[in-house]
């Protein structure tokens, strides 16, 4: 999971031509970590629930 995080944490900052300190990647690094960990089990269970 962590080089999928890194790669679209990247291509997002890239994108928006953003420059971040190495602090504030870690910082949204760890927002989108918590956020995956949180929510994928609940859409998981909601996909698989959707097609069974």
């Amino acid at each position: 999971m962590k080089k999928l995080i890194s790669e679209y944490l990247d291509a997002h900052i890239q994108s928006n031509n953003l420059t971040l300190t190495e602090t504030q990647y870690e910082q949204a690094y760890r927002g989108v970590e918590y956020w995956l960990t949180t929510n994928l089990p609940e859409a998981v269970s909601d996909s698989v629930t959707g097609v069974v």
